[in-house]
């Protein structure tokens, strides 16, 4: 199993735009795309990858995406923030929940109590007072973590621009840009579920990057990818990586997608290939 990194191939001009955000400084960034062509999976995994030093732990990152069940609604997102920025030592405090039902209550004389119909339900994510207090103690853990020079990105997936609200309201403009300051990256995603657009409560990005679904009729592009691709086949142990490059180029360039995807699987037919002409 390869990482990200292992294949990556081309995205020269958007990862050299986007190196100062990925080496500390601080910053919003919208990558907008047509569709999944774009390959904006295997974009995101390469931004994790590049996202600062392998063996410092002051580098976290996150990606918050509405179809992953931890990241769906506003107290999974604080959860996921507080785990992370607790396993390097900056748990958020936690805000007490109690429950009183019949205390202090003075009696001087025989006592007969009858409840019928009550029902307790405990459980949940906290919501009203206690969300914004949860939201707080997150954000100040936050606070406390880049002040100590942690780093911190978080990847806001491609969403519908309603689905995005709960997470810049009660979030993001509830404390968490003030709270990261300086050291912490937005990666704000507008696909074709946004639309391309940008939610009016999102702060104004400092760099827009475009992923082009195609590099059919790129010819730059096309440059770096056979480059790339000849690489990663000569890598692989494939004798002829140049005709192997051409073939895998030529089939999938209308697709920056297929183009990675299918990359592992071409390589193994093309060894076969090899191995069975030696036999």
């Amino acid at each position: 199993m390869h990482s990200a990194a292992k294949y990556r191939l081309d995205w020269r001009s958007e990862l050299e735009r986007l190196s100062p955000y990925l080496n500390g400084n601080g910053g919003v960034v919208r990558i907008e795309y047509n569709s999944d062509d774009a390959a904006p999976s295997f974009f995101n995994h390469i931004l994790k990858e590049d996202f600062g030093k392998p063996d410092n732990k002051m580098w976290i990152s996150l990606r918050i995406y509405p179809e992953w069940f931890t990241t769906r609604k506003v107290p999974g997102i604080l959860d996921e923030i507080d785990r992370l920025l607790a396993e390097v030592g900056f748990p958020a405090k936690k805000i007490p929940t109690e429950l009183k039902i019949l205390t202090n209550n003075v009696v001087g004389h025989d006592l007969n109590v009858t409840i019928e119909g009550l029902t307790i339900h405990q459980g949940g994510g906290p919501k009203g007072i206690a969300l914004r207090e949860r939201t707080a103690s997150v954000c100040a853990a936050m606070s406390r973590y880049v002040k100590a020079g942690g780093q911190f990105m978080i990847t806001v997936n491609d969403a519908p621009i309603l689905e995005q609200t709960d997470f810049w309201q009660q979030i993001w403009n509830a404390g968490l840009a003030e709270a990261g300051g300086g050291n912490l990256v937005l990666m704000i995603h507008a696909g074709p579920k946004a639309e391309r657009q940008q939610h009016d409560e999102s702060p104004e990005p400092n760099e827009i990057i475009i992923l082009p679904d195609s590099v059919e009729t790129d010819e730059i592009r096309c440059e770096h990818i056979y480059d790339d691709l000849i690489d990663a086949f000569t890598a692989a142990g494939v004798q002829d990586s140049v005709g192997s490059a051409t073939v895998h180029l030529e089939s999938n360039k209308q697709s920056v997608l297929q183009l990675h995807m299918k990359l592992s699987a071409s390589i193994m037919a093309v060894k076969m290939r090899e191995e069975q002409r030696r036999g």
